[in-house]
């Protein structure tokens, strides 16, 4: 009689736990659909383009629930605008959207045609904008030629090793802090890059391997040398060992510029009058015929023959 009664109360009392744990998980559900929601919005290393727009740009509604939310498509979102570079996207718990970024900079313009192509460290194409546009600042591309620039995609080139030393180039540059020392890089040569500073010095760097260690040292060299007051001449620096200078080679004349003329016009040059105006030349002097004398009649006449 005991046990039959024992029995209904174990079952009442484990179908009343099964209703409280499905109470509870729905009621977590409930409160999670009302909750667990893009109420807030983080965005990180951002500077340039400002938090409204990356959020905008991202496609993600505020108070859209983190399960709807399509991380991918956000990512894809965001990387059409070239200059930014998505590190991130996350949910954070329990209402944040957590959108880290980095964000690309104009560092190189490489002109093509009328245009003026300009690309970032990664060697990215930013913007092409027309050939006549400032771009003061930006490191001068020559010697690379391009065969395609579209906004957004990694420009194109006949080398296509070029682009690649390129974007070493300009990481180092960038790296090392020695980006604003250059005015003009020389990729005629993928593997003899030469770059030219402000001042006119010209600097062979060679192939792009050790970058940062080879503009370190040539930095050193460019310090001691305009404590001299030189800002011109050649460094070369192939190597990280050594950096060596060559100074700049004087113009030479050009062909009879610089001779001695005694004041006199050069040659083929018509006279001056030292008041600015030009001289007459000279009236050309004519021979006067010389009349024969009348000859004697008496020594032109023939003796008679014997």
């Amino acid at each position: 009689m005991t046990e039959k009664k024992a029995r209904p109360n174990r079952r009442f009392k484990l179908l009343v736990a099964v209703l409280v744990l499905l109470a509870l998980a729905a009621a977590a559900a409930f409160f999670g659909y009302k909750t667990l929601r893009a109420e807030r919005f983080e965005v990180r290393g951002n500077s340039a383009v400002p938090a409204s727009e990356i959020i905008a740009l991202s496609g993600i509604q505020e108070g859209e629930h983190f399960l709807s939310i399509d991380f991918e498509a956000a990512r894809q979102a965001l990387a059409a605008n070239p200059y930014l570079q998505v590190n991130d996207i996350y949910f954070a718990f329990p209402d944040t959207v957590v959108i880290d970024v980095s964000e690309r900079q104009a560092v190189a313009v490489i002109r093509q045609m009328e245009n003026a192509v300009l690309i970032s460290s990664d060697a990215m194409v930013l913007e092409i904008l027309p050939g006549t546009s400032d771009t003061t600042g930006m490191l001068a591309v020559r010697g690379m030629a391009i065969t395609g620039a579209a906004v957004g995609e990694t420009v194109a080139a006949v080398d296509s090793y070029q682009v690649e030393a390129l974007s070493e180039l300009l990481q180092g540059l960038l790296e090392s802090g020695q980006y604003a020392l250059y005015g003009e890089v020389d990729m005629t040569y993928s593997v003899d890059i030469w770059l030219v500073t402000h001042e006119g010095m010209r600097v062979r760097v060679g192939q792009a391997h050790d970058l940062v260690e080879k503009l370190q040292q040539v930095r050193i060299v460019l310090d001691s040398l305009n404590a001299e007051g030189v800002t011109t001449g050649t460094l070369i620096a192939t190597d990280t060992q050594s950096v060596t200078y060559s100074p700049a080679t004087p113009a030479l004349p050009a062909e009879g510029e610089g001779e001695e003329t005694n004041g006199g016009p050069a040659e083929g040059e018509e006279p001056q009058d030292p008041e600015g105006g030009q001289q007459p030349l000279p009236e050309e002097e004519h021979e006067e015929p010389v009349e024969e004398p009348p000859q004697d009649p008496e020594e032109t006449e023939q003796p008679e023959a014997a």
